[in-house]
């Protein structure tokens, strides 16, 4: 596979596979591609978790019943930006963490390693892949 950059208005890769058909652009690393899908059915899981117990989640203070939609909705947008390589999915996935430290910090959530090491592995490739992200 052979590539050459050229220069225009925006520098872009030609890649010159006929697997890729990629329009001018370099394909999404297969890294963010494994991570955005898992991160998906996470997501997934999470949301029917909450769907099966209703019942119970519908007894919760007000602002775990507005919260949990929210902390789905943060993650899910950010993969969404990894998804379609734009750096504000990078900058909402550390938004979202800042805000589950903080909460996690006032107490209002218990904040467990596993909230961090996910959204942790998920920055890192982004800063890894920064200069693809436009």
């Amino acid at each position: 596979m052979e590539s050459t950059p050229y220069v225009g208005k925006t520098a872009r890769w030609q890649v010159s596979n006929p697997l890729l058909e990629t329009e001018g652009k370099m394909p999404r690393p297969l890294a963010l591609t494994v991570l955005c899908i898992v991160g998906w059915l996470a997501i997934s899981v999470a949301a029917g978790r909450i769907l099966v117990q209703w019942e119970v989640f519908s007894e919760l203070p007000a602002a775990h019943v507005i919260g949990a939609p929210l902390a789905l909705a943060i993650p899910a947008a950010s993969l969404l930006g990894y998804w379609v390589m734009r750096r504000w999915g990078l900058w909402l996935i550390l938004l979202g963490t800042l805000a589950r430290v903080g909460a996690g910090i006032v107490g209002v959530l218990a904040l467990r390693p596993a909230d961090l090491i996910w959204p942790g592995v998920i920055v890192l490739f982004g800063l890894a892949y920064f200069r693809r992200l436009k």
